[in-house]
């Protein structure tokens, strides 16, 4: 399988992953669901939502994720949600989106699923360096204002990797 597939497998299993473990604890899930056409499912509890979610996810077309605008209208991300993107960060827009979240309050993680650089075929070190220095200059930014980045590579479980976002944004409380 390629990058981007491995990626996507990634950015479902862990968006799943993150709705059970919501719904387990009682607290209420949505998804919005990118590749094709932008779908969302509004925040609800309990196994039927858990099954909601899993249909809208294996509905999702294999394209790239594309996000105009925001993710989700306002009505969709209730008060105080927190949101956890998965991503491969590849898409400006997306970004962009992520940051408006931030802005309406919400505590957002980005888990970037993209193993290694987006290349094809191997590539001269140097490349591979200056696309490793560009993607921290890229989280870094996206900390700034407010956006937690955390990656997600092969061979570590999701719960490590949620570990790795900042306590006051896991929380859900902005201190």
């Amino acid at each position: 399988a390629g990058l981007a597939s491995r990626a996507t497998e990634r950015g479902v299993r862990g968006a799943l992953q993150v709705v059970q473990s919501a719904l387990h604890n009682g607290d209420r899930a949505g998804i919005v669901v990118l590749g094709g056409p932008t779908r969302w499912l509004g925040a609800d509890i309990g196994r039927r939502q858990f099954y909601r979610v899993l249909d809208a996810v294996l509905a999702a077309g294999a394209g790239f994720e594309t996000a105009a605008g925001s993710l989700a209208p306002r009505a969709a991300v209730p008060p105080g949600a927190i949101v956890v993107a998965f991503s491969t960060l590849l898409d400006t827009d997306f970004a962009l989106a992520l940051i408006d979240l931030c802005k309406r309050g919400h505590v957002v993680i980005a888990v970037d699923t993209l193993e290694g650089a987006p290349f094809a075929t191997p590539q001269d070190p140097l490349i591979e360096r200056m696309w490793g220095l560009q993607r921290s200059f890229m989280y870094r930014d996206m900390r700034t204002v407010g956006v937690d980045v955390v990656a997600w590579r092969d061979g570590a479980m999701l719960d490590q990797v949620m570990a790795l976002a900042p306590e006051r944004r896991r929380s859900g409380r902005r201190r």
